[in-house]
């Protein structure tokens, strides 16, 4: 068999495998009860594989979730975790995220749209994106995934909690004795910049 037709069957074959863990993992959702997938991120250490499995609930339940707001990155670029014990890839950016949100005693479980929509299933993403408004709304809490710690990442942190809190506090230093001089030095003020340009700001 010549070398080019081995190749061509070893990718449909590779294809054929990846669209049954497709099936198995997403199970159709009922449109009428609302139905979202959530995912339980299992417990392990930070450099452990990741696992953690899908479950199926219903948004007019009210069931307990954390969802997560992030870049999906280069989707080129993927690495792999593993669902209900089978392999699935997701990008560079969402497997450090994972890594970094995950408990080490205890499971986590998320609404995260690349995980729990079935992305190959255009009617259903359809669907699954009308109830995204809901889905954050009804989540205990949103985690915003800037990315990873950069060189001045705290900084541009330690600038924030610095600045005034409260709306109704004038920021003009002159006018108010309480407030703290330390965020408008230029190392702050560049790591804030630096932060406020990360892709996370840019992703709609």
């Amino acid at each position: 068999m010549p070398r080019r037709t081995t190749r061509v069957l070893k990718a449909i074959r590779a294809t054929e495998r990846a669209e049954d863990q497709v099936t198995a993992l997403y199970t159709p959702l009922i449109t009428e009860r609302k139905e979202i997938r959530l995912v339980t991120l299992c417990s392990g250490n930070f450099e452990d594989d990741i696992f953690c499995s899908l479950s199926k609930v219903s948004l007019d339940d009210k069931p307990s979730y954390e969802a997560l707001s992030y870049v999906w990155g280069d989707q080129r670029i993927t690495r792999r975790i593993f669902i209900d014990g089978l392999s699935k890839r997701v990008t560079r950016n969402l497997e450090i995220a994972l890594r970094h949100l995950r408990y080490d005693s205890r499971p986590r479980v998320l609404w995260i749209d690349a995980i729990c929509i079935n992305q190959r299933n255009i009617a259903e993403r359809s669907v699954q994106v009308m109830h995204m408004d809901e889905v954050y709304a009804k989540a205990t809490s949103v985690i915003a995934w800037l990315g990873e710690e950069s060189n001045d990442s705290n900084l541009a942190f330690d600038a924030l909690n610095a600045l005034p809190t409260d709306l109704l506090q004038h920021w003009d230093p002159q006018k108010n004795a309480e407030f703290d001089m330390t965020a408008l030095e230029p190392k702050f003020t560049s790591a804030l910049q630096s932060l406020f340009l990360r892709p996370w700001w840019r992703r709609i």
